[in-house]
């Protein structure tokens, strides 16, 4: 019997595996493609000199926070709680809260700004 339950045990183990090694194939493809994307708008784009008949080159400021559920836990005790049952949802209400904060400070300054979260 309890050769059964191992041999069932490590069966679901190997499953698992398989679909864990999917999932970060699939991702990792993923970053790859957007990888690649983001280099050939790089090498699409002249960065050095806008056209004359362009008024205001297009740029962009990306900001990504590299660990922002550590960031969520050291601003919320609530947020120890939450990044164990809800991981992405936390990480949501980390970039929401930093959308509203930067939307402010450009308020603030006197800028006009559009602060667009975009989901990659």
């Amino acid at each position: 019997m309890f050769i059964f339950i191992n041999s069932i045990l490590i069966a679901g183990i190997f499953i698992l595996s398989g679909f864990f090694y999917q999932y970060v194939k699939k991702t990792s493809t993923m970053v790859d493609q957007v990888k690649k994307d983001v280099k050939e708008f790089g090498q699409s784009q002249k960065m050095d000199k806008p056209a004359p008949d362009d008024p205001k080159p297009d740029f962009r400021v990306v900001i990504e926070v590299v660990d922002p559920l550590a960031l969520a836990c050291r601003e919320s005790k609530a947020a120890r709680f939450i990044t164990d049952i809800a991981p992405v949802y936390l990480t949501r209400e980390v970039y929401k809260q930093l959308q509203k904060e930067f939307t402010l400070a450009m308020k603030e300054r006197g800028i006009e700004a559009n602060v667009i979260l975009i989901s990659v």
